[in-house]
């Protein structure tokens, strides 16, 4: 009697086991689904940036700091922490962006940089809705010094 029991116990844990390959709702319990958001309309136009500021900010040793900290959180995964385009999402296989220090001075101004986060450039989808204004500022100043370090 114990041996049917037990088997059948095994066999209904056996039937609830989640393969993690069928289709499963976005708002899944049993686990995290990742699904891609994919890819922008042609011809899209991006939102407006909320609170959007075209006056670059005065550089502190604060606005460093957060741009090196938004970086991290930001910025790592592609363009890797020195801006070598060497993140772990390219260890993985997606392509790898340009070296910063590879990029011409005008490509590494802050208002370009600041330009290129929120409107996106190559395959770098627009982040303004991610990273807010002060953060692209912040952003910006540390990666125009990243691509001036050897």
């Amino acid at each position: 009697m114990r041996a049917l029991l037990a088997s059948a116990l095994v066999a209904l844990v056996a039937a609830s086991c989640d393969s993690g390959t069928e289709e499963r709702p976005e708002n899944a319990a049993t686990r995290a689904v990742m699904r891609p958001s994919g890819t922008l309309p042609e011809g899209s136009v991006p939102r407006p940036f909320p609170g959007a500021s075209t006056e670059r900010p005065a550089v502190t040793p604060g606005l460093l700091a957060r741009g090196a900290e938004a970086y991290a959180a930001f910025c790592t995964p592609c363009h890797g922490p020195a801006g070598r385009g060497d993140g772990p999402v390219v260890r993985r296989g997606f392509p790898a962006p340009l070296p910063f220090a590879k990029l011409d001075e005008a490509a590494r101004s802050p208002n370009r940089i600041v330009d290129v986060i929120r409107h996106g450039h190559g395959r770098m989808r627009p982040m303004a809705e991610q990273v807010g204004n002060a953060d692209s500022w912040a952003i910006a100043e540390h990666v125009s010094r990243l691509g001036n370090a050897p």
